[in-house]
């Protein structure tokens, strides 16, 4: 065997040359590389050696020569499984054995596809070092008491003579599957006179190793061309991890009696200076740095990652117009960065093909999904999620329409559990209409899960496990919905993922073998399957297509394969962070593991991150002529992102060069020479020209001209110009507002949704839309019924003759009551009907009956009495509050007052019950957005003979929670008092705020006056006369404005808070702050309103 090493770069061309030379001979070759690098070293050997195809070099990857030795020598005598059916084995095992475990018996008992993935990883390792579970168990016996590795070991060893002992004759895995490979190797008669080059190859792996050994002596020579350098090299160590793989094959091919012969190739690399510069001294240590700026390496700062890929798809378009041919360029990022959606997304914008290298997992695929899913609603107790996901998948059969109807109604119904196995019979928010419709959508949902969920419970062996399965998928076509997936992504030109539709479809009828295979003939539940898939399906990925012609390879650096290319583009080179140690053992655990054991366990995280390095070096040494480097100064919310290792290497290693861009403006000139993104940028330029921020430059002018000549492309423009300059203030005609808006009735809540935002008052008023239910209790709905189980209350116990001495046990008996018969209607609903639904329902009586004892508390220290409960006025012939507009006209203000109280002498004051902590604010008095205490109290005074303004006030409804280290109850209750008090204005008046009681009475001071600490929440009768006024001409002035028309998109602003947070209607109106700001609020105090 011969071991020919070379820096990065250098060996492909040698291996090709080579072959050439055996060729020419008349002798046969194999050219064995990475499976992802199959097609490549096809191309370079045709490119290189000017031939059409040979016979005499056959290209293997490792499946293929498996599949090949296999079908000359015979398949083993064991079922293979796969990393799919290895999972599902092992997640079995660890079911079976997780109350047996020690260390890991949280992890196994979580029943987590990770925890499984971890301990696949490490039996692999175990069974390629040769060591078998008993060798394990043994070296943690070796290890002493205290060490942490002892018991993991332990663990591992018990898993792993478990999975031997399931495995042992009947099942193999891929180590297995190695074995009987090379056993095979002479029977097949593969490598006869077969001269064997195998290249592009990270790292031998002890598995990798054993059948190369095996092949060796069957061929007439065996190269292995590896990428490495000597540790003693100044960048040695990226290059340590590939040498000690190369010591462990030199040791093993000793044992066997195998001759080595190294070689080294001492060749410079084909590149620019620059860019041999930077294969030299990336990572290496104690190197000059060079003084000149380079002319072959360019680096590029962009505002985000989309403005990143913009940036370098452009210059990709400039570089094909000037000849350059897009296969040979190529783009690589950082693994889990992200940059593969984008790239296939914009790359044909601007007429380019990209071919992204990357595998996407199979559970994530919407088949995968579909089954898991509806495994997991039958086993989960009909989980709302479980099911709308299932529903969402695309293979139930209903129309987007019925399907956002569906899920819009059961989370907003709250429909879980068994409802959603029962008739819709809840009409909340749909017509009958609507509601019969809701309920063919529930059938064509539930019909196959319900036949599911019988044929997996009627199971009595694994045959009928598997047959559940599939007919499922027979009931509701998924075939043919894949095919139909495939076509529609084909027909928009997303090959990638049609392709995925094949590959998902074999790739499930493989895991439900596999599946079958390992039930060995039992039935199991539901959720037993659901694990079993889960874990299968997360160790498979689905392959990438073989790229197009023409089509720009893109791909995570250290997973891309490609030959050198002209230019090289390397983006996002950011500081990515750490993937963590998520191994079973620790760094010192696994050494401490390998010392006892003598075998070799697999990377540590420092040669992972040598490896990294090393992969970042061989992506930016791999162009002929140019390498573009680019990082994102910011991500999509803002935050500073940094640079990445690589690029703080490369500013050392050229401390002159200069960084370009990083401002947006410059951006988005890059972005006019292609008709997608010149739109993108003019959209953005054009609104800041008609905002008066910058003129229009001449390219964007130019741009927006050459679109203006196109038919499609004009379209697009207009609509990007036509909602552009300063939003004009909105107006409805007079007659149409009074039209649209009807009776000159309004409530008072209406008048404060106006001053918060007139474009808000005209969707919710005049629009009038339909609001989608919401998942979860309406607060507005639980509002009422504690409005009416406060009414309800009051009026039993100011009945009793005791009142206001009320014990606390009656109090509760009487809102009980009140409140349980509210409950009961309220429970007439899905949620209400569940075990959410009970808590809520717990909780509501628990608040209720506080709230009892606090009407109570402020009646038992006061003068005050109740005259009247759910006061109103407007309705029913009883007088409205009459407002003239400007043009003299009225409007009549109605609504209902929660409660008025009176006192001896005629004292008045209105409470009104919030849910909600609320205190009176006089700059929301000023501003329009709190007048409804004030004008409750003028309507109240209006109805009432002989009384005159006491006060307004806010009651809380509420249970809270205090924080205290007193555990006297009294103290306790004192504290909750204190945080339900009332909370208003009273009239100054000594008489009036002894009669208050609570908190009012407490502002009188020793000596009988009005204490001036509390001058906020006071005044005397003229300041009352006048809070009343005002607030009477501001209800007039918002009024008038509605029914002139106002209905601009003005909403206010005020510290932290501002009327678009939470609206229901962002949506419609799509406000924009950049282009309008909000109107801000200035602070008002008492003064000002009187």
């Amino acid at each position: 065997m011969k071991i020919l090493t070379a820096r990065p770069h250098r060996l492909l061309e040698e291996c090709v040359r080579r072959l050439g030379e055996k060729t020419q001979q008349g002798e046969s070759c194999m050219f064995l590389v990475p499976s992802q690098y199959t097609l490549q070293a096809e191309i370079e050997i045709m490119e290189r050696l000017h031939v059409n195809g040979s016979f005499l070099i056959d290209v293997l990857s490792p499946k293929r020569l498996q599949s090949r030795v296999f079908e000359l020598a015979g398949m083993p005598k064991q079922t293979i499984f796969d990393e799919r059916g290895k999972c599902m084995v092992l997640s079995t095992i660890i079911e079976e054995q997780k109350d047996e475990l020690t260390i890991y018996r949280g992890a196994a008992q979580s029943g987590t596809a990770g925890f499984t993935a971890r301990v696949s990883s490490m039996i692999a390792s175990l069974k390629r070092s040769g060591l078998s579970a008993a060798d394990v168990a043994e070296s943690a016996k070796k290890m002493e008491e205290e060490n942490p590795a002892r018991g993991k070991l332990g663990d591992i060893a018990r898993i792993y003579a478990a999975y031997e002992q399931r495995m042992a004759g009947e099942l193999a895995d891929a180590e297995d599957v190695s074995r009987e490979m090379c056993a095979r190797f002479a029977t097949s008669g593969l490598f006869k006179e077969k001269n064997i080059f195998v290249y592009g190859f990270d790292m031998i792996t002890p598995t990798f190793a054993a059948e190369l050994l095996s092949m060796e002596p069957l061929c007439s020579s065996l190269t292995l061309a590896i990428e490495t350098d000597a540790n003693a090299a100044p960048d040695g160590r990226l290059f340590a991890p590939v040498n000690y793989s190369l010591e462990r094959l030199e040791k093993l091919a000793k044992e066997r009696g195998v001759a080595v012969k190294r070689e080294v190739l001492n060749a410079e690399l084909d590149a620019p200076a620059d860019i041999r510069e930077v294969e030299k001294k990336l990572y290496a240590l104690g190197c000059a740095p060079c003084m000149e700026e380079p002319t072959a390496i360019e680096l590029h700062a962009a505002s985000g990652k989309r403005q990143e890929v913009y940036l370098a798809a452009a210059r990709m378009r400039r570089l094909a117009a000037e000849g350059e041919d897009a296969a040979q360029m190529a783009v690589v990022y950082p693994k889990q960065s992200g940059y593969g959606p984008l790239l296939q997304n914009i790359l044909p914008m601007y007429g380019l093909s990209a071919y992204v290298a990357e595998k996407r997992q199979a559970g994530a695929h919407p088949l995968s999904r579909f089954i898991l899913s509806a495994l997991t609603a039958i086993s989960g107790n009909w989980r709302l999620a479980d099911i709308l996901e299932c529903a969402q998948s695309g293979f139930l059969g209903l129309s987007q329409d019925a399907l956002d109807r569906f899920c819009v109604y059961c989370e907003g119904a709250d429909v879980r559990g068994d409802a959603m196995r029962k008739p819709f019979r809840y009409p909340k928010g749909v017509t009958e209409e609507e509601l019969a419709a809701l309920e063919e959508s529930r059938k064509q949902v539930m019909t196959p899960l319900l036949a599911l969920q019988h044929d997996l419970q009627a199971a009595e062996t694994a045959d009928d496990t598997i047959r559940a399965v599939l007919a499922l998928l027979e009931n509701v076509h998924a075939y043919e919905t894949l095919e139909d997936m495939r076509d529609e992504l084909n027909a928009a030109g997303l090959t990638a993922e049609a392709q995925d539709c094949a590959q998902v479809w074999n790739a499930m009828m493989t895991t439900l073998d596999q599946l079958h295979t390992l039930l060995g003939g039992r039935a199991v539940s539901a959720k037993t399957v659901t694990g079993l898939l889960q874990n299968g399906l997360s160790a498979l990925e689905l392959a990438a297509l073989p790229p197009a012609d023409g089509a720009v390879i893109c791909g995570e650096i250290g997973n891309v394969r490609t030959a050198q290319v002209r230019t090289l583009f390397a983006i996002g080179m950011n500081d990515m962070p750490g993937s963590g140690d998520n191994g079973l053992l620790t760094v010192q655990e696994q050494q401490a593991a390998q010392e006892v054991s003598g075998a070799y366990l697999g990377m540590t995280p420092q040669e992972s991150a040598a490896l990294g390095q090393l992969d970042e070096l061989k992506a930016l040494s791999g162009a002929k002529e140019r390498i573009i480097l680019s990082y994102a100064v910011a991500d999509d919310t803002g935050r500073t992102l940094r640079e990445g290792e690589a690029v703080q290497a490369i500013r050392r290693l050229f401390p002159n060069m200069p960084v370009y861009g990083g401002l947006a403006q410059e951006e988005r000139v890059e972005m006019l020479c292609a008709k997608a993104p010149a739109l993108e940028a003019l959209a953005v330029e054009l609104s800041e020209t008609a905002d008066g921020r910058r003129e229009l430059g001449r390219q964007y002018a130019s741009a927006a001209a050459v679109l203006s000549g196109e038919e499609e492309s004009a379209r697009q423009l207009f609509n990007v110009t036509r909602g552009l300059g300063a939003p004009p203030d909105k107006r409805l005609q007079n007659t149409l507002a009074r039209t649209l808006y009807g009776r000159p009735v309004s409530s008072v809540s209406r008048l404060e949704t106006f001053a918060q935002c007139p474009y808000k008052h005209f969707v919710r008023y005049g629009l009038v839309p339909k609001r989608e239910q919401r998942p979860g209790v309406d607060a507005a709905e639980l509002g009422t019924l504690y409005h009416e189980a406060a009414e309800r209350f009051t009026h039993a116990v100011t009945a009793l003759p005791e009142f206001p001495e009320v014990s606390v046990e009656v109090c509760d008996k009487l809102m009980d009551e009140a409140v349980s018969p509210l409950i009961d209607a309220w429970r007439e609903s899905p949620m209400g009907e569940s075990r959410r639904g009970e808590a809520v329902a717990r909780r509501i009586r628990r608040t209720a009956k506080r709230t009892a004892r606090n009407i109570v508390s402020q009646y038992a220290d006061s003068s005050f009495r109740p005259v009247q409960m759910e006061f109103v006025f407007g309705q029913n012939g009883l007088s409205p509050i009459v407002l003239e507009l400007g043009d003299g006209t009225f409007v009549y203000l109605q609504g209902r007052i929660d409660r008025v109280d009176v006192m001896t002498g005629g004292g008045l004051r209105v409470i009104d019950y919030k849910s909600g902590s609320r205190k009176f604010d006089p700059t929301l008095v000023y501003w329009g957005l709190q007048l409804q205490l004030l004008l409750y109290l003028a309507a109240a005074l209006a109805r009432v003979p002989g009384s005159h303004a006491a006060g307004f006030f806010y009651c809380r409804i509420a249970d809270p929670t205090v924080q205290t280290e007193s555990r006297i109850r009294e103290e306790v209750e004192r504290q909750i008092a204190k945080k339900l008090a009332l909370s208003g204005i009273s009239l100054s008046d000594v008489t009036i705020l002894r009669a208050q009681g609570g908190q009012q009475a407490a502002m009188v001071t020793k000596d009988g006056k009005p204490n001036g600490r509390f001058a906020a929440s006071m005044v005397d009768e003229a300041g009352m006369e006048k809070l009343l006024t005002f607030a009477r001409n501001k209800a007039a002035a918002l009024a008038d404005e509605i029914y002139a028309g106002e209905i601009d998109d003005s909403p206010v602003e005020r510290e932290t808070f501002n009327a678009c947070q939470n609206c229901e209607y962002s949506a419609i109106c799509v406000f924009d702050p950049l282009r309008k700001p909000r109107r801000r609020l200035t602070a008002k105090r008492l003064e000002d309103l009187t």
